[in-house]
């Protein structure tokens, strides 16, 4: 289990699902990890109303998301053979692991891509059905937890600027991401930790970018106009009433939509990201360079795994 504390005032705790507003704490964990191991067996379909990914505001994605984003073909491959790894380490030990990635019925890559101002079309609001996994009770003993996760006071904690990550230090989780990244495990977290936290400091710069003030000045205007009154495209969307069945019919949300195409807001709010996300990178280019190497450094040794037909 993963664990992500910060130097705000809200504590720490093991992440759960976020329902629709999806919080940037939430966000930041299930990248770090890449894929998260739990044991699971689909069961059903359920109704989730988070909006579908962004399209960049027609542009191409900002630099750090877009190494997010990369080579998403990889990123699965990774996944998939992290989860085998996880499952034979179970299966030596005794036990059951049953992974809902392995479930999925598709190998088509599912890049996981931001959307830092919000839904971008009325498309993205429609609900969806997906799969829910749902824990078998009868695997939620200590013995099955000790196997999967390792003992609960041996964890691994990693640092950035402001944030900290602690997983485990041992079990099947942990010697799945050793076999993919032997001793850069540490680094591959820390690297990411800190790729976050460049996105976060440039959605800060933004804040003082005038190009970037006079869109949301625009798209205020436009939303007053329609009897709407809200400060920016995130803070509309944060304030989303949780019990919304589908948020096509959110009026709200319809007006931002049509506000982003009548301003042109996406398209200036995208170009000052990604100039502010380029001078994050640009003062640090190790990060790229980090996440490129071992991104592909995973790559090979999941061909590995997968070539070997585990």
């Amino acid at each position: 289990m993963l664990q992500l504390t910060d130097d705000t005032s809200g504590g720490s705790g093991d992440i759960r699902s976020p329902g629709h507003r999806l919080c940037m704490a939430a966000v930041l964990a299930l990248t770090l990890l890449g894929t998260t191991a739990s044991a699971v067996t689909l069961v059903h379909s359920a109704t989730d109303t988070t909006p579908r990914p962004a399209v960049h505001g027609n542009l191409g994605a900002p630099p750090i998301f877009a190494l997010f984003e990369h080579d998403p073909a990889a990123q699965r491959r990774i996944s998939v053979a992290n989860e085998l790894l996880v499952t034979d380490c179970m299966a030596h030990a005794g036990l059951r692991y049953e992974s809902a990635l392995l479930a999925q019925d598709t190998e088509q890559p599912q890049p996981e891509q931001q959307q830092p101002f919000g839904p971008e079309s009325i498309d993205q609001l429609a609900p969806v059905h997906e799969p829910v996994a749902a824990e078998d009770p009868s695997l939620d003993t200590d013995a099955y937890l000790r196997a999967l996760y390792g003992p609960a006071d041996q964890r691994v904690t990693v640092r950035g600027a402001r944030l900290e990550v602690s997983g485990p230090a041992k079990g099947c989780v942990a010697e799945a991401m050793r076999h993919l990244l032997g001793d850069d495990r540490r680094h591959w977290t820390q690297v990411k930790i800190l790729l976050f936290e460049a996105a976060e400091n440039a959605r800060h710069d933004m804040e003082s970018d005038g190009e970037f003030s006079r869109a949301t000045r625009r798209w205020q205007d436009c939303m007053h106009a329609a009897g709407i009154d809200a400060v920016s495209p995130v803070e509309l969307f944060a304030n989303l009433p949780a019990n919304q069945p589908d948020l096509r019919k959110n009026v709200p949300m319809i007006n931002d939509i049509q506000c982003k195409q009548q301003t042109g807001y996406l398209t200036t709010a995208y170009a000052r990201l990604s100039a502010a996300q380029q001078g994050q990178l640009d003062a640090d280019p190790s990060m790229a360079a980090d996440w490129m190497r071992l991104l592909n450094l995973q790559d090979t040794k999941a061909r590995e795994v997968l070539a070997s037909g585990r």
